[in-house]
């Protein structure tokens, strides 16, 4: 056993002179690595999970990622010299980390439009540091091409002065109206002021998930009171009955006039004078 011992003018031991002392009381060779040497985030035993960018998580598969039409991309940090292989589709590719101890690698091409629905794909990405240090990373992607679900709510307000959008949708999606973007909740409720006038307006909006899919809607809106609403035939009937009697009582009484008899003492000529 190797034992430290203080300088005798006093000084404080090193940092280097404890690792020689180590190392000269261990029998063989010892391999020390740098902490660069080690990627992060890792969840052990080699195992790599660096951030993709143009997926999503799968809603129905747990673990697994979706992609609309985006491509699919990895960024990688560590020391600079790491080897990295990845696989896409049945070819195998390779490249190094370049001095800024970073990579940018292509997993997957922008989505087909005609793409099918539900294609799924495994790229993976290999790694072996300078040091020795191998890690692994692998995925499974499918194209989603589904677009998100848009919820209006049906009841408007028949007197509303802050007449607003509101609903739901996918949660994590973002939603825009009249190009106006708003928020989406946790549990995907949304309301979005809008700004309409007495004339019906329109008001489009637009819900785009995570991976591009679109829904958009039209609908009117009217401002500050929905006269659309009214129940316009009884209103109609009220008003005609209105009228009518409103007529009859302004209309003068009408009198018979005199008629003319023999027992008259006045004569033709005499009323015509």
């Amino acid at each position: 056993m190797a034992t430290l011992a203080a300088p005798i003018d006093g000084s404080m031991v090193t940092d280097d002179q404890v690792v020689d002392v180590l190392l000269a009381s261990l029998p063989g060779a010892l391999e020390l690595t740098a902490t660069s040497s080690i990627l992060a985030p890792e969840t052990g035993f080699g195992v790599l999970e660096p951030t993709l960018s143009g997926v999503a998580p799968d809603p129905e598969r747990p673990g697994d990622f979706i992609v609309g039409s985006e491509a699919v991309d990895v960024a990688i940090e560590g020391p600079p010299g790491t080897r990295i292989w990845w696989s896409r589709g049945q070819s195998t590719h390779e490249t190094r980390i370049s001095a800024d101890g970073a990579a940018q690698i292509r997993l997957l091409e922008p989505a087909e439009p005609d793409a099918n629905e539900g294609n799924a794909f495994s790229p993976s990405v290999t790694l072996v540091t300078p040091a020795g240090h191998a890690y692994h990373a692998s995925w499974r992607i499918r194209i989603y091409r589904q677009p998100p679900d848009l919820g209006m709510d049906e009841e408007v307000p028949l007197i509303d002065f802050a007449p607003s959008v509101t609903g739901r949708t996918l949660p994590g999606s973002t939603i825009s109206v009249n190009g106006q973007p708003g928020e989406v909740g946790a549990d995907g409720s949304f309301s979005v002021p809008v700004q309409v006038g007495f004339v019906p307006t329109e008001v489009r909006i637009v819900v785009t998930d995570l991976v591009g899919n679109r829904t958009e809607r039209l609908i009117t809106r009217v401002w500050p009171l929905d006269y659309r609403q009214l129940p316009w035939v009884p209103i109609a009937v009220l008003l005609t009955v209105a009228a009518a009697a409103l007529l009859f009582l302004r209309q003068p009484e009408s009198r018979p006039g005199r008629r003319l008899t023999p027992d008259d003492e006045s004569t033709f000529e005499e009323i015509g004078g």
